[in-house]
């Protein structure tokens, strides 16, 4: 009996209405035909089901009853059908990529020379894409920037802050990294939001005696620097130092530092934190530098980077270090010009460390992209690491944003008439914007710079420089924390972010 007579007998064997000789042959082909016995179980089932609902419900299932079984049949057949169609398809389909694979090679082979080109181009183009994106210089001109209030624009969102906390950086564009008090020493930090005004714990200090010197965050990782004074411990005569790290994610807190420092000593370690790279300035029991570490916090490893007892300079080496891209830069002092700083580099790829051809009055440094602010005497210039281009972005001698005369001149000079004015410090540099401040007597004041309009926006209206002065500017990415300090206060505190 073939496949399609078999089927078409199915309904006639769920109804009874068969002859002897045909239930036979129908009874063999199944056992020997796995499909139909499939459709026929199939059929049965359903058949038997269909019916058990229909007399439980307690319909009447009679004219009906035969023709709706014998199309359930005939559609199981069409079915059967189509799946032997499906299973041609799949084969092919399954085929189909072997064949393009090959059609592809033939292609690649004999245009190899056209296609590499192409890729090459391309890949080239990409990455000249990738560094020019980092940031747009095209119309940074400082002869032709203009000079606005930041009141006077609708780009900036200021919000006045609490004068009571002691700010130490930027969590987040809603909340921001603080201490209790700003002079007082303190044990525990808290992010402070500033649309609800609460705080929420964030570090505490490792043990009870210690308390916090500076803090690190960098979106993955906090680093921060503990103390412990003198009058805590059992043995008298030293200070103890700590730098600690947390993973934000895990919440794993590690020590990755420590040492001691006699009395009387009033230099700290200091710390710098970049995309899971820390750098630990070290410092031996007089407060000389003795080694300068940087510290992989995601393999919780550290490596010496200053080696050289000639590069262990007691005061003015490892300055005022960042990290741009792969590199690790810093400043140290020129041995014959006291008035300029070498700046040095540490490449964490290939391990080694140079001297890069420029120098700066500035030992701060500070970086984006493939950009770091090189700031010779209020001349400050953007310098590309990898291309050694320069391009100008403020000149102190032709600036709009302060007024240079004789009399506030002399008033920078010591004894020696040594300038000792760094006339624009604390920069900040970001993709769209560079923050900054103005240490001159009577032009103190804090300026955003536009880089893609060309803008400085002044931030505040006028300082009293008799009473007070501009304290640290906190910056990340859009925000920017500024604060005004007396001798004992935070004077005011304002919180700036770009809409």
């Amino acid at each position: 009996m073939k496949c399609s007579n078999c089927i078409k007998l199915i309904s006639n064997v769920l109804e009874g209405d068969i002859t002897t000789q045909e239930l036979n042959e129908f009874k063999k082909h199944i056992e020997e035909c796995d499909e139909c016995r499939v459709e026929y179980n199939f059929s049965k089932e359903a058949r038997e089901g269909l019916k058990k609902n229909i007399d439980i419900e307690g319909f009447v299932f009679t004219d009906c009853k035969d023709e709706l079984m014998s199309k359930i049949d005939k559609n199981k057949y069409k079915d059967k059908k189509k799946n032997k169609l499906r299973k041609n398809y799949s084969f092919l389909k399954k085929l189909s990529p072997i064949i393009a694979a090959c059609i592809i090679g033939i292609i690649i082979i004999t245009n190899y020379s056209a296609i590499s080109k192409f890729f090459i181009e391309n890949k080239v183009s990409d990455k000249n894409k990738e560094i020019t994106d980092t940031m747009n210089l095209e119309n940074i001109n400082p002869n032709t920037a203009k000079l606005k209030s930041i009141k006077d624009s609708d780009k900036f969102i200021v919000k006045e802050i609490p004068n009571d906390y002691g700010y130490r950086g930027i969590y987040d564009k809603d909340n921001l990294i603080v201490t209790k008090s700003f002079f007082e020493e303190s044990s525990e930090s808290f992010l402070f939001n500033v649309n609800t005004g609460k705080l929420q714990n964030f570090i505490s200090v490792a043990k009870p005696e210690n308390y916090i010197i500076d803090i690190k965050y960098d979106g993955n990782f906090v680093l921060w620097l503990e103390f412990t004074k003198s009058s805590m411990l059992k043995s008298v005569g030293k200070n103890l130092w700590f730098v600690f790290a947390k993973n934000i994610k895990t919440n794993e807190v590690f020590m990755m530092q420590k040492g001691e420092l006699r009395l009387g000593t009033t230099r700290v370690p200091e710390i710098t934190l970049n995309n899971g790279i820390g750098t630990v300035k070290s410092l031996d029991k007089q407060g000389n530098c003795d080694k300068f570490l940087f510290l992989d916090l995601n393999n919780k490893t550290l490596k010496e980077i200053g080696t050289d007892d000639s590069e262990k300079d007691p005061i003015f080496n490892f300055l005022g270090v960042t990290r741009v891209q792969d590199k690790i830069l810093w400043c140290k002092r020129n041995d014959k010009n006291n008035e300029v700083y070498d700046i040095y580099y540490y490449d964490l790829k290939s391990n080694e460390k140079k001297q890069l051809p420029y120098s700066s009055s500035d030992k701060d440094l500070c970086g984006y992209g493939e950009y770091i602010l090189v700031n010779n005497n209020g001349k400050v210039n953007l310098l590309n690491i990898n291309t050694s281009k320069m391009v100008n972005l403020v000149n102190i001698n032709t600036s709009k944003i302060v007024k240079i005369t004789e009399e506030n001149m002399n008033m920078f000079k010591d004894e020696s008439g040594f300038y000792y004015s760094k006339f624009f410090s604390n920069f900040c540099l970001t993709k769209d914007y560079i923050y900054f401040k103005c240490d001159q007597f009577e032009n103190i004041n804090a300026f955003i710079y536009d880089i893609n309009e060309n803008i400085y926006y002044k931030i505040l209206d006028k300082v009293d420089y008799q009473k007070e002065h501009i304290g640290r500017i906190y910056c990340k990415d859009r925000s920017m924390i500024l604060y005004c300090i007396d001798s004992t206060k935070i004077t005011k505190a304002l919180y700036i972010v770009a809409k």
